[in-house]
């Protein structure tokens, strides 16, 4: 006797749960692609000098900055100290400061609060202890005279869009009321190169 031969299973009916985890397991990677897209990357915030604490670790945890008290006759110095390895004396500085660290732990972004009417940034690469002002390639390569114009000028770092790329605020105002000039910009440390930022 020849018995009908039943229609064969396919793979999801034969372990239909194997399914479910598959659809689980791709669900959440597209999560998480979609969180590093939309989430900005430099999420950590800035450490102040002086502070609460005197001690900012970079984001991977083999850099450590810290700040020495000002004597009488000398300013306040921030150092650099790379875990279980020597130090570097990056900066002296005035009233306080702010940093941000990169992504990478590769660069850090320097608002020197030098006075009441300017505001300095400054990109250190740590391993060269190479400082970039800010200031010279923004004038440089972009024709801002606005912001030239006024008493007060304030650059302030924002965020890391890359491990490279820094997202800053030029902030320019006088005394009159209601004169002010507004923008912001990238700051590209590999190629010392700035753009407004759409």
């Amino acid at each position: 006797m020849i018995f009908p031969r039943s229609p064969a299973l396919s793979p999801s009916a034969r372990h239909p749960n194997s399914v479910h985890n598959n659809r689980m397991i791709a669900a959440t990677a597209f999560a998480a692609v979609w969180l590093l897209v939309a989430v900005p990357v430099a999420a950590q915030p800035k450490c102040t000098f002086p502070g609460k604490t005197n001690i900012c670790r970079s984001p991977n945890g083999k850099w450590i900055l810290h700040w020495q008290q000002a004597k009488p006759g000398s300013e306040h110095v921030l150092i650099a100290e790379r875990v279980k390895a020597s130090s570097l004396h990056l900066m002296s500085f005035k009233r306080s400061i702010d940093v941000l660290w990169s992504p990478q732990s590769t660069y850090i972004a320097i608002n020197d609060h030098s006075g009441s009417s300017d505001t300095n940034l400054f990109v250190v690469e740590l391993f060269s202890a190479s400082i970039f002002i800010v200031d010279n390639d923004f004038q440089r390569m972009l024709n801002q005279r606005r912001y030239y114009e006024n008493g007060h000028r304030y650059f302030n770092a924002r965020r890391w869009q890359t491990d490279t790329k820094l997202v800053f605020e030029v902030k320019a105002y006088d005394a009159e009321p209601g004169i002010e000039a507004r923008g912001t910009f990238v700051f590209d440390v590999k190629s010392r190169t700035v753009s407004r930022k759409d």
